[in-house]
Order: structure tokens, then C-alpha cells, then sequence
């Protein structure tokens, strides 16, 4: 079996039983990424959180912000550096009322704090789909950068794009696809989309 395949398997089953991150250690998503605090204060484990154009943890009040959010795996202190997750499975994120489980986040008017979309569809700005219900939940994270959730897990290429959403490959993502693909959105492509005969 590839790597791809497994990839698929270890996101499904994270999703499906509703596996923590720590539950499901030796899988083979993607690491978090290590970056630098410099908000101003510390930062708690599940806080959301974006990259400032220096590279840097940033925290946005916009409503379901359509760029690149994370969430953060550990405390991280002001002026230190710590791991950030983009996708997979997180134990926390930081919300700013109850969620339910199996619906999605998105950014919201509070930084660094998620709220539920009220779907279970995801939409422009959906970055993570909560595992949990409460005010502690978990999440799986979709991935980062991209501008509509139909591909921020990376695994499915839509035959499909409906008017009014995006199917976007984020920088220093692949998609590969066999079926053509008949668009009325639109098709953003930043990393690379390739098709296997």
C-alpha cells in the first residue's frame, strides 16, 4: 500500500471514530511546523491561529478568515517558538461557545478562538471539522491555504466544481486526477494539478 493510501486510511479512521491527536500518534500526516510568537502574549495549546507575512504566529479577528489557519499543539510563550498543526487531528481548539461534532470551524470575531459554522458542509473558510462536542473540543484540521474546504484535506479531486466555490491546491500541494473535470466555479492552482493516465 502507498503512502497516499495510508494517508487516506489514517484521516478517515481519525474522523470516522473520532480519534484524538495523541490516540492516533504514528500516523503519517503531516508534522506541525514550528514558528515564532511574537503576538505581544502567550499563546495556549488549541489557540487558532494564522502567519503574518514575516513568517511569524498572528491572531485574526476576521470571520471566517480564507487563508492559512493553524492551530497551536502546545503553549507557546511571547517571543518563543512552538508547533503549529494545519491538518490532521488536534486534542484542542479554542472555540468561542459549545460546538458539536461534525460540524465545521471556522476564524472568528474573537482571535484566536474557532466558532461552529452550524453545518456540516463545509464552506470558504472552513478549517477544521470538530470531533468533539463542548467547549473543548477536538478537531481534525483540513489543511492549510486553501479557499474552500472542498480540498483543504488534499485527498479528492472533485469531477465536479459548482458555481460559487473554489477548488483550490495550496503551494507545495499536488492533486492528481484521472476523470476530467467540468468547472462553473472556479479552479485556483498554486501548487500543482496533474492528471494520470
Amino acid at each position: 500500500m502507498s503512502k497516499t493510501s495510508n494517508y487516506s486510511i489514517a484521516r478517515a479512521r481519525q474522523v470516522i471514530w473520532g480519534l484524538s491527536a495523541s490516540q492516533w500518534a504514528g500516523s503519517e500526516l503531516p508534522p506541525p511546523i514550528e514558528y515564532e510568537n511574537n503576538t505581544g502574549g502567550d499563546l495556549l495549546e488549541g489557540t487558532v491561529v494564522t502567519i503574518d507575512a514575516t513568517g511569524e504566529i498572528a491572531l485574526t479577528s476576521v470571520v471566517g478568515f480564507a487563508g492559512p489557519v493553524g492551530v497551536l499543539v502546545d503553549d507557546i510563550g511571547d517571543g518563543e517558538a512552538g508547533a503549529v498543526a494545519f491538518s490532521g487531528p488536534v486534542d484542542l481548539v479554542l472555540v468561542v461557545s459549545a460546538v458539536t461534532a461534525g460540524n465545521y470551524g471556522e476564524t472568528s470575531a474573537t482571535p484566536g478562538e474557532a466558532q461552529d459554522t452550524g453545518s456540516t458542509t463545509p464552506d470558504v473558510g472552513s478549517f477544521v471539522l470538530f470531533t468533539s462536542s463542548g467547549t473543548t473540543p477536538s478537531g481534525y484540521l483540513l489543511g492549510a491555504g486553501s479557499s474552500n474546504a472542498i480540498n483543504q484535506g488534499g485527498d479528492i479531486v472533485p469531477y465536479y466544481i459548482p458555481t460559487g466555490e473554489t477548488f483550490t491546491v495550496p503551494l507545495y500541494k499536488q492533486a492528481l486526477y484521472t476523470h476530467s473535470i467540468t468547472v462553473d466555479g472556479a479552479i485556483v492552482v498554486d501548487g500543482i494539478l496533474l492528471p494520470v493516465t
